[in-house]
């Protein structure tokens, strides 16, 4: 009887110890599955390239509905068609996940800040390890400095290059959206002038 309440003592000891470690291990792979879910939500990444004494730098992260103005389609409430009251680009109709924060070009002293409008509608651009380098790229021509980036895929996928006037700092964009025929309509781009923001000069 003695050896029957023995083996019956050691028995739940056994479930005791080895249920609360399984439950422990659920509790840390539970917190383990909230901080990678929290990782996803990337505040800010910065990728920059360079050429001559020009450097122009990307600043990226998570798109976040709270903070902008969200337009669905009357027929289709979860297809998005508009963001802050202008079509959006690198999405097809769906919400995006990354957001351009902030462009800057470096002069030698200078920092020059590129308007809003210049990428504010342009989402899920292709930066970071998973794309080519060579998807993001600057050029210098003997009066102008091209920014070249893609973005988007598929029916969302568009093309931007940027062109900065050395002198003036006059900034001109030429976004190349996805044609119904499911290739780049290189021949009527999407044309935004403004002129760069003086941020800081020595």
């Amino acid at each position: 009887m003695k050896r029957v309440n023995y083996l019956y003592t050691v028995f739940i000891v056994w479930l005791i110890t080895f249920g609360f470690v399984s439950i422990t291990n659920s509790q840390h792979l539970g917190v383990a599955q909230n901080e990678l879910g929290n990782q996803t939500k990337v505040a800010e990444l910065i990728e920059s390239r360079e050429v001559g004494k020009y450097k122009i730098v990307i600043k990226y992260g998570s798109f976040d509905k709270t903070k902008h103005k969200l337009r669905f389609h009357k027929k289709n409430p979860t297809a998005l068609i508009k963001v802050d009251n202008q079509k959006c680009y690198g999405t097809d109709g769906t919400m995006p996940r990354t957001e351009i924060t902030s462009i800057s070009l470096f002069e030698l002293g200078k920092e020059y800040s590129f308007p809003k409008n210049q990428y504010n509608s342009l989402f899920e651009p292709h930066l970071g390890k998973q794309y080519y380098p060579q998807i993001f790229s600057i050029k210098e021509h003997p009066s102008t400095i091209e920014i070249h980036l893609n973005g988007g895929d598929g029916h969302g996928s568009y093309e931007v290059k940027w062109f900065i006037f050395k002198k003036s700092k006059l900034i001109k964009r030429h976004l190349f959206d996805i044609h119904r025929l499911e290739k780049l309509d290189y021949n009527n781009p999407l044309i935004i002038t403004s002129k760069l923001r003086t941020v800081y000069e020595k």
